[in-house]
């Protein structure tokens, strides 16, 4: 994929699922936003040591309502970086897995379930599997939200907070030996 500004991977129609995978030794640039799933579906899938760089800009999984998102980073080396957001599950429904080493990282912080009628799921998985935000992290700030945290996956941010608005629902599950979940501030449970 060229360096871009703006990018979407998404169908033109509800039954189209495009699928956009950036492999061993690729790697792309976006200058602004990166949608996977706008109105319709998307799927992005980072491994082999691919990378994926949003330099001015967010990502959002699962953008525009009734939209689903699906976006992968699997295997050492593998990265995706964001200086603004990432939001998994907008308006839709957005999913993030990283396993076996896959790395995540994003400025602003990062939300599992934004809005309403959205739902965000987010998996972290595996040794040197990681999940840096750099500000807060919310899992179900208006929405539904759920991160699993597992088999030594690890997740950072500053403050975090679950279940953040009304009529929300929340889930953060970490389990398995060296799984971590960081929150340099502040944990707020339910608002």
């Amino acid at each position: 994929v060229a360096d871009v500004d703006d990018f979407t991977i998404d169908g033109n129609f509800p039954i189209e699922s495009p699928r956009l995978t950036i492999g061993a030794g690729a790697s792309t640039s976006i200058g602004r936003a990166l949608i996977v799933g706008g109105t319709n579906r998307g799927e992005l899938t980072v491994n082999g040591g691919g990378t994926v760089s949003v330099d001015n800009g967010a990502g959002l999984v699962g953008s525009g309502a009734d939209s689903t998102g699906t976006m992968t980073v699997t295997g050492a080396n593998s990265t995706w970086s964001a200086t603004q957001q990432l939001i998994i599950g907008g308006a839709g429904n957005g999913t993030l897995t990283i396993g076996d080493g896959g790395q995540v990282s994003n400025g602003l912080g990062g939300v599992v379930g934004s809005v309403g009628d959205s739902a965000g799921d987010v998996m972290v998985t595996g040794s040197g599997s990681t999940w840096i935000n750099t500000s807060t992290l919310t899992v179900a700030m208006s929405g539904d939200g759920t991160l699993t945290i597992a088999d030594s996956g690890q997740v950072s941010n500053t403050n975090g907070a679950i279940g953040d608005g009304g009529g929300s629902t929340g889930m953060v599950t970490v389990t398995g030996g060296g799984s971590t979940w960081t929150n340099d501030g502040e944990l707020e449970i339910g608002d």
